[in-house]
């Protein structure tokens, strides 16, 4: 007998834990890495960030766009070097001490990028990001995912890695 009272409490905490509480909203996190370009604080979603790594050797390319940083040699590829600040027309530091490359990938795509200062990982809820804001206008709205209420514009990969000027025609 006590075993089926035990089992009736049992079977009623399980089905008041299941049901869903309207008072707790949690929506999803979305983990990104954070970094630092001319004063301004930017990230990428972390699953599309494959490594961040020193910036090493870079091989300029003669007639490359002036945003081409140069070419690298990476886990046995070779990837293009964008300087975003110079993608999105931002202002250029003097010291470029603390850069770091971030290796971003999409689907079959790799590339990597510059970043004055990496900040670290962290989440933020995807919810809360707004879009389409009036203060960034430009090159950097095409590859907006959203900006976060603290003020971390939080970009594309697949936007950034399937624009026209970075595809380079074989013909």
């Amino acid at each position: 007998m006590a075993d089926s009272r035990e089992q009736r409490i049992l079977q009623q905490r399980a089905e008041q834990l299941a049901r869903p509480d309207d008072t707790i909203m949690v929506g999803h996190l979305l983990p990104v890495v954070e970094f630092r370009l001319a004063q301004e604080v930017y990230a990428f979603e972390l699953v599309q960030v494959k490594k961040v790594v020193p910036v090493s050797a870079l091989v300029a390319l003669p007639g490359a766009p002036s945003f081409v940083a140069g070419i690298t040699h990476f886990s046995g590829q070779i990837l293009s070097v964008v300087d975003l600040r110079s993608f999105f027309e931002l202002p250029m530091p003097k010291n470029d001490s603390r850069q770091k490359l971030m290796i971003l990938r999409d689907r079959d795509m790799q590339m990597a990028v510059l970043a004055e200062e990496i900040l670290g990982v962290r989440e933020l809820e995807e919810q809360r990001l707004q879009t389409g804001l009036p203060t960034l206008t430009g090159v950097r709205e095409r590859y907006l995912k959203g900006v976060s209420p603290d003020q971390t514009i939080v970009l594309d990969v697949a936007k950034i890695l399937t624009d026209e000027r970075l595809i380079v025609d074989q013909a």
